[in-house]
C-alpha cells in the first residue's frame, strides 16, 4: 500500500469520528505503514497507547500533536524509523519516558518534536542520530537524554 493510500485512509478515519473539535479513536488497525503522514493523529484525544510497526520510516509534522492523554509509544525491536517530523509529538503530556534506544535507523529528530510534553523525563536517543533540530525539546530538564554516550 502506498503512502499516500495510507495518509488517506488515516484522514477519512479521523474526519468520521470527530466530535466537538476532537478526535475519539478507540482502536486502529494496520497492515503495512511506511510514513504516519502529517498531522494524521492530531488533537486525538483518546489515543493512551501508539505501538508503532516497525516497517514505519517516517513521522511527519504535528502527527500525534496534542494527543494528550498519550502515555506510552512502542516501537518493534526491528523498527526502521529514520525521522521523527517537527511537533510530532509536542503537547503530548501524558508521556513520562521516551526510550527511542533500538531506533537503529533513527537519525533526524525535527523541531520542537518532544516540546511542551509537561511530563517527559527521560528520553533516550540511539547513537546514530546526527541531527536534532533546535528547540526539539524544551521547557524540561533533561536527565537521560543522552544515555549511553561516550563521547
Amino acid at each position: 500500500m502506498g503512502t499516500s493510500n495510507m495518509e488517506t485512509s488515516l484522514s477519512m478515519t479521523r474526519k468520521m469520528t470527530k466530535q466537538n473539535g476532537t478526535h475519539q479513536m478507540k482502536k486502529f488497525r494496520y497492515s503495512i505503514i511506511e510514513s504516519i503522514g502529517k498531522e494524521v493523529f492530531f488533537n486525538c484525544v483518546s489515543l493512551g497507547v501508539l505501538n508503532v510497526p516497525s516497517s514505519v520510516k517516517t513521522i511527519g509534522d504535528y502527527a500525534f500533536y496534542n494527543c494528550k492523554v498519550l502515555a506510552e509509544i512502542n516501537f518493534d525491536s526491528d523498527t526502521q524509523i529514520q525521522k521523527i517530523g517537527n511537533y510530532a509529538f509536542s503537547a503530548c503530556n501524558g508521556i513520562t519516558v521516551l526510550d527511542l534506544g533500538r531506533c537503529n535507523y533513527l537519525y533526524e529528530v525535527g523541531e520542537y518534536a518532544f516540546s511542551n510534553c509537561a511530563k517527559l523525563e527521560d528520553l533516550i536517543l540511539p547513537y546514530n542520530v546526527v541531527e536534532i533540530e533546535g528547540q526539539t525539546y524544551y521547557l524540561k530538564v533533561l536527565k537521560d537524554a543522552f544515555l549511553g554516550c561516550t563521547s
